[in-house]
């Protein structure tokens, strides 16, 4: 993924794996994308 975060970098996330554990991870990182650390 490329995307612009909050402080207005751009950022480039890859996921690495077999089809299975793509279709397991990939929802999961998209719904917590985030720059910032969770307190």
């Amino acid at each position: 993924w490329v995307f612009r975060s909050n402080d207005g970098k751009i950022r480039y996330v890859s996921l690495e794996g077999d089809g299975e554990t793509l279709k397991t991870i990939l929802p999961m990182v998209e719904s917590s994308w985030s720059t910032t650390k969770a307190e």
